[in-house]
């Protein structure tokens, strides 16, 4: 796959695939890296782009903002008036915006949100997206849809709910509180939180894991947890068993049986 690169300074989204991990980086520098209707549009299609690399050459994604004063401070507001007009222009804006987050959950593979500084309204809804968030010390959290006036989207709503349960969830929408890091890790938003210097590190450390780990068993593990907090969904429950299914019948399973008999380290492909 070939890196896509942009000028520091142009609003994008670029994509790089490095030891089998993908990298989302989301560029704005100019505003905090918000994110534009173009760049929802753009991270889409990176991740549709990424969906047809077999177990093994995908190991994980991963989803950054461009250098450290933020993740993402929110969507760009500058926009809005032509973006988000009219009876039409709302439901184009938030289709764009459901497109980008519903790929990025629908990924097979571990989906890690790397959390420098704001992560707000947009920022939110991409975090929530991935699996697995960790943040920086100096990261802030919120969602300030109260405070401009517009509805959050439900299946926003659904994700954050599912993160930090119904009570927490009234609180963060209906005050559009913003919450430091601390706060945010003891209500379950993150799953850690690093000094700024570490927090690159750490998610390298878990990177590292999850290359070291069965693919198969790893998609599986994803799926299920999925189907266990959604049980009234059907296909997230088929998708569960088939993964689950194709873990038993794998290469990788002899591999860990043998691997653990001879005791030494497992070499997982996917298979």
């Amino acid at each position: 796959m070939t890196d896509q690169t942009q000028a520091a300074d142009t609003p994008a989204v670029t994509l790089s695939l490095d030891r089998g991990v993908a990298v989302l980086e989301i560029r704005n520098p100019a505003k905090r890296n918000a994110v534009s209707y173009g760049m929802w549009v753009a991270m889409a299609e990176h991740l549709a782009g990424l969906r047809d690399m077999r177990p093994g050459e995908l190991h994980a994604v991963v989803v950054r903002g461009h250098g450290e004063r933020a993740f993402v401070s929110g969507a760009d507001l500058s926009e809005f008036n032509e973006a988000r007009s009219g009876t039409e222009g709302p439901k184009r804006y938030d289709a764009a915006v459901e497109a980008a987050s519903a790929a990025l959950e629908a990924m097979p593979v571990p989906t890690i949100a790397l959390i420098h500084g704001a992560c707000i309204g947009a920022g939110m809804g991409v975090a929530l997206a991935c699996d697995l968030r960790y943040a920086d010390e100096r990261a802030t959290f919120g969602i300030p849809a109260a405070r401009l006036g517009i509805g959050y989207h439900e299946t926003g709503v659904r994700r954050l709910v599912d993160a930090i349960g119904a009570a927490p969830a009234r609180e963060l929408l209906m005050t559009a509180k913003r919450y430091d890091a601390a706060a945010a890790k003891a209500m379950g938003l993150v799953n850690a939180v690093l000094p700024v210097d570490a927090l690159d590190g750490h998610v390298e450390a878990i990177l590292d894991t999850l290359r070291e780990n069965a693919p198969l068993s790893i998609r599986a593990s994803k799926y299920s947890v999925r189907a266990a907090t959604r049980p009234e969904d059907a296909a997230a429950v088929t998708a569960a068993r088939a993964a689950i299914a194709a873990c038993n019948g794998s290469a990788d399973y002899a591999e860990g049986l043998a691997a653990l008999t001879e005791r030494r380290a497992p070499a997982f492909t996917g298979n």
